[in-house]
């Protein structure tokens, strides 16, 4: 059974930010507190597009990963690392809620009280927190030079692939998600269109090992591209220069929308995916 957190994230109607990249849609009317940063993110999310094109149009280098992208990577991770303690905060209050639920012991109405009170004070302002995350984020982006695409292929390669952190990964204890539908359609793109640079460059058997990680993540219903250990030793390499780093800057409250998009749709709505 889902945790009641879960549900009353849901519930709430804006929470879910939260499961943005599981490709639910998320509309947020009124209120200035979160129309504003939301407003902030999709604009700068048109002028990153604008300059690199969709995440899909990213072309990786033909050994997968090289050392300067991972210092620009990392310098994105570190403006985005203060945010993770607001993203933590609001995941406690989840998980607090998660632990009254499966406890032996019956909570007094208090205590219930209290704890609804504190997700649904977390969910109504999550939004907010969404859209200031993907503006600080797609800023830092734009200081690197770097694209959504390319960000996105790192963050696969070196969290979910190389330090094996579930895809997705969840508020709640214990649960992790998986790729969503659309996430899965652009991993694929990158995946094969990497195998194809790689054929063209006469690099066959490694066209075929990537080509092959392209059709199984459309397969998976979870999962990363390969395994700590599958990952070409070159990749392997380049990553563990920077493990350190990598594991101190890694935020699991928001591993569940690092390479989202957030988008106008209407009016006042907003779209995350």
């Amino acid at each position: 059974m889902a945790g009641t957190g879960r549900k009353w994230l849901v519930g709430c109607g804006v929470g879910c930010a939260v499961t943005a990249l599981l490709g639910i849609i998320i509309t947020v009317g009124g209120g200035l507190l979160m129309s504003r940063p939301l407003n902030r993110a999709a604009s700068t999310q048109e002028e990153l597009t604008e300059r690199y094109g969709d995440r899909s149009a990213y072309r990786p280098p033909l050994e997968g990963l090289d050392r300067h992208q991972l210092k620009r990577f990392i310098a994105v991770r570190r403006d985005l690392q203060p945010l993770c303690v607001d993203f933590r905060e609001i995941g406690d209050r989840f998980r607090a809620m998660d632990e009254m639920d499966s406890g032996n012991d019956d909570p007094g109405a208090g205590e219930v009280i209290k704890a609804v009170g504190g997700v649904m004070g977390a969910a109504f302002g999550m939004a907010g927190k969404l859209g200031t995350f993907s503006e600080t984020r797609n800023k830092a982006l734009l200081a690197q030079e770097m694209s959504l695409g390319e960000y996105a292929w790192i963050y696969v390669l070196a969290y979910n692939s190389w330090l094996a952190h579930p895809p997705n990964e969840s508020f709640e204890e214990g649960e992790t998600g998986l790729y969503s539908r659309a996430e899965r359609r652009t991993l694929h793109t990158l995946l094969d269109q990497h195998a194809d640079d790689l054929a063209e460059a006469g690099r066959l058997a490694e066209s075929r090992l990537w080509r092959g990680e392209a059709e199984l993540v459309m397969e998976r219903s979870a999962g990363a591209p390969f395994t700590t250990e599958g990952l070409p030793l070159e990749i392997r390499a380049e990553l563990e220069a920077f493990r350190h780093k990598l594991e101190d800057l890694y935020c699991p409250d928001t591993a569940s929308f690092e390479w989202s998009q957030v988008k106008k749709k209407g009016g006042f709505g907003f779209e995350a995916n």
